[in-house]
């Protein structure tokens, strides 16, 4: 390697007239010759480093070991490397980028146009009986709404009976919606120990938001032999929830009484409720106070609570003795306290005569007085005969198979369902993995929905919904698609929903903390395209703003629905292809007989003893068969209304719609293809339908025995039973347990009118294993399963007890069957005969208990009939109006 070249440092000569230095000391001499010398090599080794070509000792250049010594291969290398440096940083940032996004769908709502826009635009329902979870409360459509609740209890003060929340523990013998049209008045009666207590409102259309309206509290005495019954106090609160800047309300008193509220918030404008007592009144007062919220009404009434000296009678104390400055009464309670007269009729329980206090909420100026009294008797009167006349035509019953009576009960059945429709507003707690370990909060959204119970389940379901939106869509086909459209506009930004809505503080307050939380890989059954699909059928039949209403509304809806299947596929996909399998089993769920399948709905039906993920799972293949076949038909039609649409959008639209309708056609094909299903869930060993998976019927709960312990150690809790397998499980069909979910493919009409299993089905349905006097058990008796419950615990479920919405599918299918010109005419009368005979049975069970209890039940006992469970449960039983309907 050659060395570096030398430079010579050489000093510069002194310029002439250069002024000369002082000449240093010794000392300073001997340094500065130290420091010239020191110098003067530095300089030489750096300009020699400078200016060197090589290297010694061996060293190389970096650059000099690579096996191209060109310029600009040295520059392409280098380029390589940051370029591959730079895709290394995007990667990252991209894997960043989706993970925080896949977060970001889970707790956001989907970025489509929303089905319900505005819940102020329909007048009719802005204010109703929306609170389903109380005996009775009203409010309006609105995140913060003015609230409106009743309270009573007998005037004992030692032992005061106080009823606000629809409790089945409490002692109240009944109540029920003899009336309901879902829109402008109802009238509910409620049977307590010693009293009879009627409630009706009226609502009035008088231009402003949502209108006026009325409510009437009436009360008798029970007609008992014992000592006369102690006197009833009847006590009404208004709760403003809004924050303290948008309302403002003030008392108005006159004659030294209160009667008068005058109010104002962003939404109702100015307004005043007018409190009309009965002259037998023994006891007028009040109490206006703070409620901190919605679920903390009854601790804000105790506290004002006293007792009077004269009388010993419970009274409220006008104002609580301390308010703390920093709140601001948003509340108004007000009793009335009678003697009510003993009830002689039972018909006339609701006489005029026996109110008690009337409730009039007026807007605009009105001053009150216009809709109590004979006039609001006279409207209500109208209303009533409008629904009667409307239900004869919407549900007309065959009276020579069914008695009047029965005609009559399903007129409550149906209006404890529109009395149980709550709207709700506030946020879900959703468990993901894609939000880490803790739940994280949903977008805020309001939900109108009909519930399943008003006092165990006064909140929304999503596959109840489906069965409860098919008495809607023959009731009311709007409200069936309000309804609907709300559930639908609650997807979030995956295309998931949450099985179960627990919106709000009154909602939330009633759930055990360990069910709150939803979890986004758990599906439901997609049920509300039974209701979608009814709607369809029933288009012949649509007044002309039904018919309009529909038009828009299915244009917004199809879109929805595309991405909730496109969800389904993703998420719910079996190991092989056209095979699904419902999410959420537990293989470590070692204390179950059979581990639970919460989403499918069948909670504790027996499935495969050991879950696992080649699980094929029936009733959900017939679920995304009907669910295919429904968008199918559904994009047809909105391709139709597109064709006569004008606009710049609508070629893209009408496109949009005919794609999907021969996508999901394909796909409905597909999955009716019975070929396939006969190859994922036919067995011919025992010709039934069935699920697949890792199963043994050898399981078993038993207790462990307790480990020895020393004496002086503490005795140990007690031991929970586990599952014990005594022989092991196999992939198999799982046909030794049948009921409800191997009948799918008859009960959702999959299944031909001309197929040879249709008649083998039919039979399976029509055996004394499944069939009862009193309906179709969910299991059959001869299974092992049969009546046993999962754990200690949990008695059985969906293990031989009736359900009505299975039976109503069972009556449904059997009539599409014998009425079909496809199918063989000795299985079509067959199918007759059955379906007859069936809904005659569910009709003397379900209406001969609310006859008999006062209450619609949750499932009936297959041995005896009898109504078990919750109660009352005008969910899917109300479904028994629609089997006496033909």
């Amino acid at each position: 390697m050659p060395k570096g070249k030398v430079i010579e440092v050489r000093p510069k000569k002194r310029k002439s007239g250069h002024r000369p230095e002082e000449p240093p000391t010794s000392t300073e001499s001997r340094q500065q010759k130290r420091d010239h010398d020191h110098t003067s090599h530095s300089s030489v080794d750096r300009i020699r480093l400078t200016k060197s070509k090589g290297r010694s000792h061996g060293e190389k250049h970096f650059l000099g070991d690579l096996p191209f010594s060109g310029k600009l291969q040295k520059r392409m290398f280098l380029g390589t490397i940051v370029v591959c440096l730079i895709a290394a940083l995007v990667s990252v940032a991209f894997q960043q980028y989706t993970k925080w996004h896949r977060a970001y769908l889970v707790k956001t709502p989907l970025d489509l146009p929303k089905i319900v826009s505005d819940d102020t635009n329909s007048q009719e329902l802005f204010w109703g009986s929306y609170r389903p979870g109380l005996y009775f409360g009203m409010k309006h459509r609105s995140p913060r709404p003015l609230m409106v609740g009743l309270i009573w209890t007998i005037q004992d003060y030692k032992s005061p009976r106080f009823r606000h929340l629809c409790d089945s523990n409490d002692g109240v013998l009944s109540y029920n919606w003899l009336e309901h049209d879902g829109r402008r008045f109802g009238t509910q009666q409620i049977v307590d120990l010693d009293h009879i207590i009627t409630v009706s409102f009226v609502k009035q259309n008088t231009g402003a938001t949502g209108g006026d309206w009325t409510i009437r509290i009436s009360a008798v005495a029970r007609n008992q032999t014992h000592s006369p019954p102690p006197p009833l106090s009847i006590i009404v609160y208004l709760y403003y929830t809004e924050k303290r800047k948008n309302y403002y309300f003030v008392p108005l008193a006159e004659d030294d009484a209160v009667q008068t509220i005058k109010g104002t918030t962003v939404e109702l404008g100015e307004h005043q409720i007018h409190f009309h007592s009965t002259k037998r009144a023994s006891q007028t007062s009040f109490y206006m106070t703070h409620i901190p919220s919605e679920d903390a009404v009854m601790q804000s009434l105790y506290s004002g609570l006293g007792v009077r000296k004269d009388t010993n009678m419970l009274t409220l104390i006008h104002r609580p003795e301390k308010l703390d400055e920093d709140v601001f009464p948003n509340a108004w309670f007000h009793e009335v306290s009678v003697d009510p007269p003993v009830m002689t009729d039972p018909f006339k329980a609701a006489d005029p005569e026996h109110t008690v206090l009337e409730i009039e909420f007026t807007q605009s100026g009105r001053s009150g007085g216009f809709l109590v009294g004979r006039s609001f008797t006279e409207q209500l009167a109208s209303l009533s005969a409008e629904f009667h006349k409307r239900f004869a035509q919407r549900f007309p019953v065959d009276l020579t198979k069914f008695t009047e009576r029965q005609a009559n009960l399903s007129k409550v059945a149906v209006g404890n369902l529109l009395g149980g429709i709550g709207y709700f507003y506030g946020h879900s707690l959703i468990q993901s993995p894609h939000t880490g370990p803790e739940p994280v909060e949903g977008w805020s959204a309001p939900l109108f929905t009909a519930t399943p119970s008003r006092s165990m389940f006064p909140r929304g379901f999503l596959w109840d919904e489906g069965f409860h939106g098919l008495v809607l869509a023959r009731w009311d086909p709007e409200l069936a698609m309000e309804t609907v459209g709300h559930w639908l506009d609650l997807m979030n930004g995956d295309g998931w929903i949450a099985r179960e809505q627990i919106l709000g503080p009154e909602a939330r307050s009633r759930v055990p903390a360990q069910f709150i939380v939803q979890h986004d890989s758990v599906a439901n059954p997609p049920t509300l395209v039974l209701v979608i699909e009814a709607l369809i059928e029933s288009i012949p039949r649509f007044t002309a703003d039904e018919a309009a209403h529909f038009r828009h509304w299915s244009t917004l809806v199809l879109p929805r629905l595309h991405k909730w299947y496109q969800w389904f596929n993703h998420t719910q996909a079996g190991p092989i292809p056209l095979s699904y399998r419902w999410r959420g089993r537990d293989p470590k769920a070692i204390h179950q007989l059979n581990p639970l399948t919460l989403s499918s709905g069948f909670d504790d039906f027996p499935r495969a003893s050991h879950p696992t993920d080649s699980e094929r799972h029936l009733d959900l293949r017939c679920w995304m068969t009907v669910f295919a076949r429904t968008v199918s038909r559904l994009a047809s039609l909105v391709g139709q209304y597109l064709q006569t649409e004008s606009g710049a959008s609508r070629l893209q639209r009408l496109e949009e719609a005919r794609t999907l309708a021969t996508h999901y056609g394909r796909w409905a094909d597909l999955l009716s293809n019975m070929a396939n299903l006969d190859e994922l869930h036919w067995s011919e060993v025992v010709g039934r339908y069935a699920d697949y998976g890792l199963h043994t019927d050898a399981v078993r709960l038993d207790v462990p025995e307790a480990p020895a312990q020393l004496h002086q150690t503490p005795p140990l809790e007690p031991r929970k039973p586990v599952r014990v397998v005594d022989k092991p499980p196999t992939l198999q069909l799982i046909t030794s347990s049948y009921g409800y979910l191997n009948l799918f493919p008859l009960l959702l009409r999959i299944i031909p009118p001309t197929s040879p299993r249709l008649p083998r089905l039919m039979a399976d349905l029509s055996n004394r294993d499944l069939w009862t006097d009193f309906g179709i058990r969910s299991l059959a008796a001869s299974t092992a399963f049969y009546r046993k419950p999962n754990t200690p615990q949990d008695p059985p479920y969906w293990r031989g007890a009736i359900w009505i919405n299975m039976n109503y599918l069972a009556v449904r299918a059997l009539r599409y069957y014998a009425t079909n010109p496809k199918t063989p005419a000795d299985i079509a009368a067959e199918a007759s005969r059955l379906s007859v005979q069936l809904a005659q049975n569910l009709a003397r069970t379900v209406l001969g208990e609310l006859e008999r209890t006062g209450f619609m039940w949750e499932q009936f006992d297959d041995s005896t009939g009898r109504g078990q469970r919750g109660h009352p449960f005008a969910g899917w039983t109300t479904l028994i109006s629609l089997i006496l309907t033909e």
